[in-house]
């Protein structure tokens, strides 16, 4: 990784600064579409932008054949999120909350409560989960509902009542012994909370 990070760096140093800032505030995305990229950087020639990389061979692979979706090389984002750390990182929680607006507007629940819990805004991500916990669940995501769940911080989830009931739905389809014990605590927590 090392050295193919010391050979990608020099590419991306010389490009203008349009393009570095581009490349960095971009970085916090697994896919890449325009609509997706100028909502998240406030670029309006997200397009344009995404078509030079793509023609100059800045480690950008096309996703489907109308070019419309993209993915930075793993190793190429890897430097790019360094860089973005290093450069602006105040700036990353608000990349986040718009990769999370954007998503969820557009009905992709998984990558918006991903960029929901990278924001560190904790009041979008209980009221993500609260809007969209039960419907993920009714779409048979039991365990992607109880992993997001297990990420949560207790406190926040201490707060919802709404919040408590989901995670103890969940645990309770999840059907897995070992986790039963939790059901009665956090329905403890949701009446508490009420």
């Amino acid at each position: 990784a090392g050295l193919w990070c010391s050979l990608a760096k020099p590419r991306v140093d010389s490009q203008p600064e349009t393009i570095r800032t581009f490349l960095r505030r971009t970085s916090i995305l697994e896919q890449l579409s325009p609509a997706l990229c100028a909502a998240v950087t406030g670029q309006s020639e997200s397009g344009q932008l995404l078509h030079y990389l793509e023609s100059n061979n800045l480690f950008l692979v096309a996703l489907d054949e109308e070019r419309t979706w993209y993915r930075y090389h793993a190793l190429f984002v890897e430097l790019l999120r360094n860089q973005l750390l290093q450069a602006e990182p105040e700036r990353a929680a608000a990349l986040h909350e718009r990769a999370a607006s954007w998503y969820q507007h557009h009905g992709l629940i998984q990558p918006a409560v991903e960029h929901a819990f990278q924001s560190g805004n904790s009041d979008a991500l209980a009221t993500l989960l609260e809007q969209n916990a039960l419907p993920m669940l009714y779409q048979g995501e039991v365990a992607t509902v109880v992993g997001w769940f297990d990420r949560l911080p207790t406190t926040l989830l201490h707060t919802s009542p709404r919040l408590c009931i989901d995670k103890a739905w969940a645990l309770a389809l999840l059907q897995r012994q070992t986790r039963i014990a939790e059901v009665e605590q956090t329905l403890q927590a949701a009446d508490q909370a009420l």
